[in-house]
């Protein structure tokens, strides 16, 4: 006994419903997953507009890691670090990362220059 015009049609009809709920389902998530990466993206745009490190992003062990980096690295490199020229040094680094397509804002360079600053005289006590 094979299938009716009758059976394919319903057959059909339900392959076509349950695929436009997996669809349905699908475009759900896909669009949570898109809303809560765009919620993302504008959190890590505004504190990268508006402070310099939100520890909320980066944990402090990671920002005293990434300042004793910064230190080693401007060390080596001959930059002045007592404080004294903050602001040629901010300039140089300023200028420095323009060239290079990763422009940072002032504030921030201001930020981890200061915490360079303060790990040198910590590390000179």
């Amino acid at each position: 006994m094979g299938m009716t015009a009758e059976d394919y049609a319903r057959d059909e009809f339900h392959s076509s419903v349950a695929y436009s709920e997996i669809q349905d389902m699908f475009n759900d998530e896909f669009n949570d997953i898109f809303s809560r990466l765009e919620a993302l993206e504008q959190k890590l745009e505004q504190s990268t507009n508006t402070q310099a490190i939100d520890t909320d992003i980066l944990p402090n062990n990671s920002i005293k890691a990434v300042t004793k980096l910064l230190y080693a690295l401007l060390k080596e490199h001959g930059y002045t670090l007592d404080g004294a020229k903050k602001g040629a040094t901010n300039e140089q680094l300023l200028n420095l990362t323009q060239s290079h397509n990763v422009g940072i804002n002032r504030a921030t360079i201001a930020t981890w220059l200061e915490r360079v600053n303060d790990l040198q005289a910590d590390l000179h006590r």
